[in-house]
């Protein structure tokens, strides 16, 4: 199972990483379900603590995004436009605001604005490659997914900066059930929702990107 590299992490941060969620290699798209994943449990986690942590709640309803231009990559005008969050600053509260909007809105985003996901995460993030993998094979099937929302509450004991430079904010999260609708109109729940712990990884490179999403079940 891949894992996050533990270039300048301590054992202890190191064994805080979570199961990686396989995604698409399951034909999974929301947070709490662990397929087949196998690792070490909950730790606790070290961060450098900060004066303007804050929670975030994030509303369960779809985000309204506009889908960017079809070119390869996401210009920072279009970006600023359809995820402002993606430029917030570099400190835990701006972290936070980004990894939240992220979970709550990734569903539709992989879906609608594919080269805007890309823009918002890493090549290295199993995770997001999982999703859009996932996505991808079910519009080739002529079906579509529905449900998978999530609404997390951010952790800020458990949030902050890493020693090698990265952003872990940890969640508390609820995810609804994860609905496939085939052509021919039959429905099936593939990934059962519930309550569960989430951690998100983030780098900032001239804006926020996702680069680990990992979550166990409560």
């Amino acid at each position: 199972m891949a894992r996050l590299s533990s270039r300048g992490m301590g054992a202890q941060q190191t064994s805080r990483i979570r199961r990686t969620l396989v995604g698409a290699v399951a034909g999974l798209g929301t947070l709490v379900l662990l397929a087949g994943c196998t690792g070490e449990g909950v730790a606790g986690v070290s961060v450098s603590p900060s004066a303007d942590a804050g929670a975030a709640e994030v509303s369960a309803a779809p985000t309204s995004i506009t889908p960017p231009a079809t070119a390869a990559e996401v210009n920072p005008v279009e970006l600023a436009e359809d995820f402002p969050e993606a430029q917030s600053v570099e400190d835990v509260a701006g972290a936070t605001a980004f990894a939240t909007r992220f979970l709550s809105s990734y569903h539709d985003i992989v879906g609608e604005a594919p080269a805007l996901f890309a823009a918002l995460t890493t090549a290295d993030c199993d995770f997001c490659s999982g999703v859009k993998d996932h996505y991808e094979q079910v519009a080739s099937e002529n079906a579509e997914l529905s449900g998978g929302a999530i609404e997390a509450r951010a952790v800020d004991s458990k949030s902050g900066l890493q020693q090698d430079g990265t952003w872990a904010i940890e969640f508390e999260v609820d995810v609804e059930d994860l609905v496939r609708t085939s052509s021919d109109g039959a429905s099936e729940v593939i990934d059962d929702g519930g309550p569960g712990l989430a951690t998100v990884i983030l780098i900032y490179e001239d804006h926020w990107r996702v680069q680990y999403v990992g979550a166990e079940r409560t």
